[in-house]
Protein backbone atom coordinates (compact mmCIF):
# COMPACT_ATOMS: atom_id res chain seq x y z
CA UNK A 1 0.00 0.00 0.00
CA UNK A 2 1.45 3.20 -1.32
CA UNK A 3 2.20 5.94 1.79
CA UNK A 4 -0.18 7.85 -0.10
CA UNK A 5 -3.23 5.89 0.43
CA UNK A 6 -2.70 4.97 4.00
CA UNK A 7 -2.11 8.70 5.35
CA UNK A 8 -2.99 9.12 9.02
CA UNK A 9 -6.43 10.88 9.07
CA UNK A 10 -4.91 13.61 11.09
CA UNK A 11 -2.43 13.86 8.31
CA UNK A 12 -4.93 13.96 5.54
CA UNK A 13 -6.26 16.69 8.02
CA UNK A 14 -3.14 18.86 8.05
CA UNK A 15 -1.95 18.16 11.86
CA UNK A 16 0.59 16.14 11.39
CA UNK A 17 3.58 16.45 9.04
CA UNK A 18 3.45 12.41 8.17
CA UNK A 19 2.45 9.46 9.73
CA UNK A 20 0.76 6.61 8.47
CA UNK A 21 -1.99 4.28 9.81
CA UNK A 22 -1.44 0.74 10.72
CA UNK A 23 -4.45 0.23 12.29
CA UNK A 24 -7.25 0.36 9.16
CA UNK A 25 -8.27 3.62 10.49
CA UNK A 26 -9.85 2.03 13.59
CA UNK A 27 -9.07 5.80 15.04
CA UNK A 28 -10.75 4.48 18.75
CA UNK A 29 -7.37 3.47 20.71
CA UNK A 30 -5.11 4.74 18.44
CA UNK A 31 -1.88 6.28 20.60
CA UNK A 32 -1.93 9.10 17.85
CA UNK A 33 -5.56 9.96 18.71
CA UNK A 34 -4.91 9.67 22.22
CA UNK A 35 -1.97 12.37 22.21
CA UNK A 36 -3.96 14.85 20.45
CA UNK A 37 -7.23 14.05 22.33
CA UNK A 38 -6.61 12.25 25.76
CA UNK A 39 -10.38 12.52 27.25
CA UNK A 40 -11.73 11.83 23.42
CA UNK A 41 -10.14 8.79 23.43
CA UNK A 42 -11.38 7.71 27.07
CA UNK A 43 -14.87 8.93 25.94
CA UNK A 44 -14.45 6.47 22.83
CA UNK A 45 -13.56 3.53 24.97
CA UNK A 46 -16.03 4.13 27.60
CA UNK A 47 -18.81 4.90 24.66
CA UNK A 48 -17.79 1.16 23.11
CA UNK A 49 -17.99 -0.72 26.62
CA UNK A 50 -21.51 0.55 26.93
CA UNK A 51 -24.20 -1.09 24.85
CA UNK A 52 -26.52 1.07 24.90
CA UNK A 53 -24.77 4.39 24.90
CA UNK A 54 -25.07 4.10 21.05
CA UNK A 55 -27.74 6.50 20.78
CA UNK A 56 -30.22 6.18 23.70
CA UNK A 57 -29.64 9.78 25.37
CA UNK A 58 -32.58 10.02 28.05
CA UNK A 59 -30.67 9.48 31.48
CA UNK A 60 -27.82 8.50 30.11
CA UNK A 61 -23.84 10.94 29.38
CA UNK A 62 -24.37 11.87 26.03
CA UNK A 63 -22.27 10.26 23.87
CA UNK A 64 -19.32 12.23 21.95
CA UNK A 65 -17.56 10.00 18.71
CA UNK A 66 -14.15 9.82 19.81
CA UNK A 67 -12.63 10.36 16.30
CA UNK A 68 -15.40 13.20 15.04
CA UNK A 69 -15.92 16.32 14.78
CA UNK A 70 -19.10 18.23 15.60
CA UNK A 71 -21.47 21.33 13.60
CA UNK A 72 -23.57 23.31 15.81
CA UNK A 73 -26.22 21.86 13.65
CA UNK A 74 -26.02 18.87 15.25
CA UNK A 75 -24.18 16.73 12.44
CA UNK A 76 -20.50 14.86 13.14
CA UNK A 77 -17.73 14.83 10.59
CA UNK A 78 -15.12 12.20 10.46
CA UNK A 79 -11.96 12.53 8.48
CA UNK A 80 -11.62 10.15 5.72
CA UNK A 81 -8.31 9.28 3.62
CA UNK A 82 -7.28 11.23 0.80
CA UNK A 83 -8.98 14.20 2.19
CA UNK A 84 -13.00 12.91 2.34
CA UNK A 85 -14.88 14.40 5.12
CA UNK A 86 -17.84 11.63 5.91
CA UNK A 87 -21.10 13.80 7.58
CA UNK A 88 -23.70 12.21 10.09
CA UNK A 89 -26.38 12.75 12.75
CA UNK A 90 -25.19 13.28 15.98
CA UNK A 91 -27.26 11.33 18.85
CA UNK A 92 -29.56 14.60 19.42
CA UNK A 93 -30.59 14.97 15.85
CA UNK A 94 -30.37 11.25 15.56
CA UNK A 95 -33.40 11.13 17.95
CA UNK A 96 -35.00 14.11 17.06
CA UNK A 97 -35.56 12.95 12.98
CA UNK A 98 -36.97 9.70 13.69
CA UNK A 99 -40.50 10.83 13.00
CA UNK A 100 -39.50 11.80 9.35
CA UNK A 101 -41.37 10.80 6.34
CA UNK A 102 -38.64 11.13 3.75
CA UNK A 103 -35.51 12.57 3.00
CA UNK A 104 -34.05 15.01 0.14
CA UNK A 105 -30.40 14.58 -0.73
CA UNK A 106 -27.90 15.90 -3.37
CA UNK A 107 -25.75 13.63 -6.08
CA UNK A 108 -23.11 12.34 -6.31
CA UNK A 109 -21.23 14.46 -8.40
CA UNK A 110 -23.22 17.83 -6.98
CA UNK A 111 -20.93 20.48 -5.32
CA UNK A 112 -21.80 22.14 -2.29
CA UNK A 113 -20.68 24.93 -0.17
CA UNK A 114 -20.19 25.80 3.34
CA UNK A 115 -23.91 26.83 4.71
CA UNK A 116 -26.03 25.38 1.43
CA UNK A 117 -28.80 23.54 2.24
CA UNK A 118 -27.73 19.76 1.49
CA UNK A 119 -30.43 17.74 3.25
CA UNK A 120 -34.23 17.65 3.85
CA UNK A 121 -35.91 16.17 6.34
CA UNK A 122 -39.61 15.98 5.16
CA UNK A 123 -42.44 15.55 8.43
CA UNK A 124 -46.13 15.16 8.22
CA UNK A 125 -45.82 19.81 9.19
CA UNK A 126 -43.05 20.81 7.86
CA UNK A 127 -39.52 20.73 6.59
CA UNK A 128 -36.23 20.16 8.81
CA UNK A 129 -33.25 21.51 6.40
CA UNK A 130 -29.23 20.75 7.25
CA UNK A 131 -26.69 22.39 5.46
CA UNK A 132 -23.45 21.65 4.62
CA UNK A 133 -20.83 22.10 7.22
CA UNK A 134 -17.83 22.29 4.10
CA UNK A 135 -17.45 22.59 0.60
CA UNK A 136 -16.56 20.25 -1.47
CA UNK A 137 -17.68 17.67 -4.11
CA UNK A 138 -20.46 14.87 -3.39
CA UNK A 139 -18.56 11.50 -3.51
CA UNK A 140 -21.12 9.20 -2.13
CA UNK A 141 -24.97 9.13 -0.62
CA UNK A 142 -26.26 7.27 1.95
CA UNK A 143 -30.44 8.11 1.37
CA UNK A 144 -32.40 7.09 4.65
CA UNK A 145 -34.86 4.62 4.05
CA UNK A 146 -37.75 5.68 5.87
CA UNK A 147 -39.05 1.97 6.86
CA UNK A 148 -35.60 1.02 8.52
CA UNK A 149 -34.75 4.52 9.73
CA UNK A 150 -35.11 3.59 13.51
CA UNK A 151 -32.42 0.73 13.05
CA UNK A 152 -30.40 3.06 11.29
CA UNK A 153 -30.25 5.93 14.13
CA UNK A 154 -30.22 3.86 16.91
CA UNK A 155 -26.64 3.81 16.12
CA UNK A 156 -25.56 7.31 14.57
CA UNK A 157 -22.28 7.02 14.86
CA UNK A 158 -21.56 3.71 12.58
CA UNK A 159 -25.09 3.64 10.60
CA UNK A 160 -26.13 7.36 11.02
CA UNK A 161 -24.25 9.46 8.29
CA UNK A 162 -25.44 10.46 5.24
CA UNK A 163 -23.00 12.05 2.91
CA UNK A 164 -18.72 11.71 1.90
CA UNK A 165 -17.72 14.99 0.61
CA UNK A 166 -13.99 15.38 -0.93
CA UNK A 167 -13.20 18.63 0.77
CA UNK A 168 -10.05 20.39 -0.37
CA UNK A 169 -8.09 23.03 2.39
CA UNK A 170 -9.38 20.68 4.79
CA UNK A 171 -7.60 21.73 7.80
CA UNK A 172 -8.63 25.27 7.19
CA UNK A 173 -12.28 24.25 6.97
CA UNK A 174 -12.15 21.64 10.11
CA UNK A 175 -11.09 24.73 12.08
CA UNK A 176 -14.18 26.16 13.81
CA UNK A 177 -16.11 22.92 14.99
CA UNK A 178 -15.83 21.40 17.95
CA UNK A 179 -14.22 17.84 18.91
CA UNK A 180 -14.11 15.25 21.62
CA UNK A 181 -14.96 16.20 25.19
CA UNK A 182 -16.22 19.62 24.23
CA UNK A 183 -18.79 18.61 21.60
CA UNK A 184 -20.15 16.00 24.34
CA UNK A 185 -20.70 18.89 27.19
CA UNK A 186 -22.14 21.20 24.41
CA UNK A 187 -24.75 18.02 23.23
CA UNK A 188 -25.79 17.38 26.85
CA UNK A 189 -26.27 21.06 27.90
CA UNK A 190 -28.38 21.47 24.53
CA UNK A 191 -29.83 18.06 25.24
CA UNK A 192 -31.15 19.24 28.82
CA UNK A 193 -32.43 22.59 27.32
CA UNK A 194 -34.24 20.87 25.02
CA UNK A 195 -35.68 18.51 27.86
CA UNK A 196 -36.37 21.38 30.00
CA UNK A 197 -38.18 23.34 27.38
CA UNK A 198 -40.37 19.90 26.16
CA UNK A 199 -41.48 18.93 29.65
CA UNK A 200 -42.78 22.51 30.10
CA UNK A 201 -45.03 22.60 27.16
CA UNK A 202 -46.49 19.49 27.98
CA UNK A 203 -46.54 19.76 31.71
CA UNK A 204 -49.01 22.45 30.76
CA UNK A 205 -51.25 20.84 28.73
CA UNK A 206 -53.41 17.43 30.30
CA UNK A 207 -53.09 15.66 26.39
CA UNK A 208 -49.27 17.12 26.39
CA UNK A 209 -48.65 15.07 30.27
CA UNK A 210 -48.55 11.63 28.64
CA UNK A 211 -45.29 12.57 27.21
CA UNK A 212 -43.84 12.85 31.12
CA UNK A 213 -43.04 8.90 31.91
CA UNK A 214 -42.16 8.13 35.40
CA UNK A 215 -38.71 9.65 35.75
CA UNK A 216 -39.16 13.21 34.23
CA UNK A 217 -37.56 11.81 30.80
CA UNK A 218 -39.26 12.47 27.37
CA UNK A 219 -41.11 9.42 26.01
CA UNK A 220 -40.17 11.12 22.20
CA UNK A 221 -42.72 8.87 20.38
CA UNK A 222 -45.47 10.45 21.92
CA UNK A 223 -43.80 13.80 22.26
CA UNK A 224 -44.48 14.07 18.10
CA UNK A 225 -47.71 12.40 18.20
CA UNK A 226 -48.62 15.41 20.75
CA UNK A 227 -47.22 17.65 18.85
CA UNK A 228 -48.55 16.91 15.32
CA UNK A 229 -48.06 19.61 12.81
CA UNK A 230 -46.09 21.42 15.23
CA UNK A 231 -42.95 19.22 15.44
CA UNK A 232 -41.19 20.09 12.92
CA UNK A 233 -41.38 23.98 14.60
CA UNK A 234 -40.26 22.61 17.90
CA UNK A 235 -37.07 20.60 16.78
CA UNK A 236 -36.34 23.52 14.58
CA UNK A 237 -35.07 25.44 17.20
CA UNK A 238 -32.62 22.52 18.59
CA UNK A 239 -31.34 20.88 15.37
CA UNK A 240 -30.55 22.12 11.46
CA UNK A 241 -29.80 24.64 9.34
CA UNK A 242 -32.06 26.97 10.65
CA UNK A 243 -30.45 27.41 13.95
CA UNK A 244 -27.24 28.37 12.75
CA UNK A 245 -27.58 29.77 9.01
CA UNK A 246 -30.68 32.15 9.33
CA UNK A 247 -29.86 35.05 7.34
CA UNK A 248 -27.46 33.56 5.19
CA UNK A 249 -28.37 32.29 1.60
CA UNK A 250 -26.41 31.42 -1.45
CA UNK A 251 -26.68 31.98 -5.21
CA UNK A 252 -26.57 27.91 -6.90
CA UNK A 253 -28.34 25.24 -6.32
CA UNK A 254 -25.99 21.97 -6.10
CA UNK A 255 -25.78 19.61 -9.22
CA UNK A 256 -29.52 19.66 -10.50
CA UNK A 257 -30.97 21.04 -7.31
CA UNK A 258 -32.86 24.10 -7.74
CA UNK A 259 -33.45 27.35 -5.52
CA UNK A 260 -36.38 27.98 -3.13
CA UNK A 261 -37.45 31.65 -2.12
CA UNK A 262 -34.62 33.82 -0.85
CA UNK A 263 -31.98 32.35 -2.47
CA UNK A 264 -30.34 28.88 -0.58
CA UNK A 265 -29.84 26.39 -2.34
CA UNK A 266 -32.05 23.49 -2.12
CA UNK A 267 -31.18 19.58 -2.79
CA UNK A 268 -32.61 17.37 -5.58
CA UNK A 269 -35.91 15.77 -4.57
CA UNK A 270 -35.56 12.26 -4.25
CA UNK A 271 -36.39 10.10 -7.03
Amino acid sequence: MSDDLNKCVWMWAGLLTYRLCDREYQCSGCPVEALFHPEASMAARVTQASPRSSGALPGQRIPAGGDRFHDPQHLWLRVLPAGEVQIGFDPVAASLIRPARSFDLPDPGDCLRSGQVAVRAHFDGGTIEFASPVSGDVVRVHRPIPGRLASMLRNPYTRAWILVLSVPRLERQLGRFSFGRTAGLDMAREWSRFQEECLGLAAGSSAGRPVLPDGGELDLDRLAGWAGADYPALVRRWIGAERVYTGRSSSRAPGRGRSRQGGAEAPPKER
